[in-house]
């Protein structure tokens, strides 16, 4: 059990070193986004910790975005341990991004796909956690 996690903390650390900063400045951007930019967005800030009224609320995705250092998105997918990431936030983000994948992704924002990656290895090492 012990090398599934350390196995799902690698590919998250690895998604989340793939995220650039020009993934973030293109993502921010959007004034209208798609909607998979809003359902990836959506799963991230769950993942994040963040309570569902929270997480639906577009805004608050974009200030996250627009967030820097400490407060901002790269820091945070980069520091974010995923023990503390409840099953229920990976359950509800898995569904947030509900029939796309990084394909469909990388067909609405080819920024789009590493954040999507991010929240794919998350959600996929706490499933392999259990809880």
């Amino acid at each position: 059990m012990e090398k599934s996690s350390s196995t799902g903390d690698d590919a998250v650390r690895a998604a989340a070193r793939a995220v650039t900063q020009g993934d973030i400045t293109e993502l921010s951007a959007f004034a209208a986004p798609p909607q998979a930019v809003k359902a990836m967005m959506e799963a991230v800030q769950l993942l994040l910790g963040q309570p569902v009224h929270v997480a639906t609320d577009f805004g608050r995705a974009k200030r996250l975005l627009k967030a820097t250092r400490k407060e901002g998105l790269l820091q945070q997918i980069s520091e974010r341990n995923i023990d503390l990431v409840a099953m229920d936030a990976a359950r509800r983000a898995k569904q947030s991004l509900g029939p796309y994948s990084a394909e469909q992704m990388k067909n609405v924002s080819m920024a789009g796909v590493s954040l999507f990656n991010w929240v794919t290895a998350v959600i996929e090492a706490v499933e392999r956690r259990g809880e």
